[in-house]
């Protein structure tokens, strides 16, 4: 009866939660997120550290995840669906079988045999496509796979990031046209 009561307050505790209040705690929850002291791959240190990839171990997560990102999706005019490579893929693919749209993988680089693609999958030029990522900080990877992208006709316009590490990303693809959403900002962690 106890657990019984308790996970009603937890539950009636988090539905007062915002949506992205509710995923920040259960992303600590799983440790996730971690705090601590981190270096980068840019070589800075950080409080905090944000393991995305560990979302693929616990599946009612993910599950709420593509939930976000198929709400968020809603609200954009898009043809395909992509991800930066590789830790995106999991999401975006996901997203492409809740939304019913195709997937197309992007590659960091052509295989050197076979059809030598930087891009998987069929595709039409001039389509729109809705790229996912899953952690930003300057937004470099996302500038190199739009590049990739738009190579081959293509149209970016709006990026989802489920998190973003608020440290001139979003500005920078603002600049050059680009729409980011963001389903997370560092701004709403308490470090």
């Amino acid at each position: 009866m106890k657990h019984i009561v308790y996970g009603t307050i937890i539950c009636s505790l988090f539905s007062l939660l915002s949506a992205s209040d509710y995923l920040i705690e259960i992303l600590r929850e799983h440790q996730i997120i971690k705090m601590g002291e981190y270096t980068l791959k840019s070589g800075n240190t950080s409080p905090y550290y944000v393991d995305m990839r560990m979302v693929f171990s616990f599946p009612a997560i993910f599950d709420h995840i593509q939930q976000r990102l198929a709400e968020i999706s809603q609200t954009i005019v898009y043809d395909r669906i992509a991800a930066v490579p590789y830790g995106a893929i999991p999401f975006a693919t996901a997203l492409a079988l809740a939304v019913h749209k195709p997937f197309i993988m992007v590659r960091k680089e052509a295989k050197a045999y076979g059809m030598q693609k930087l891009i998987e999958g069929m595709y039409v030029a001039g389509e729109r496509v809705l790229l996912i990522e899953d952690v930003m900080t300057t937004g470099s990877s996302i500038l190199e796979t739009i590049k990739q992208i738009e190579s081959q006709g293509l149209i970016v316009h709006d990026i989802i990031v489920l998190f973003d590490r608020q440290e001139g990303g979003k500005e920078k693809l603002k600049s050059q046209g680009y729409t980011i959403h963001s389903m997370i900002d560092v701004s709403e962690l308490a470090v």
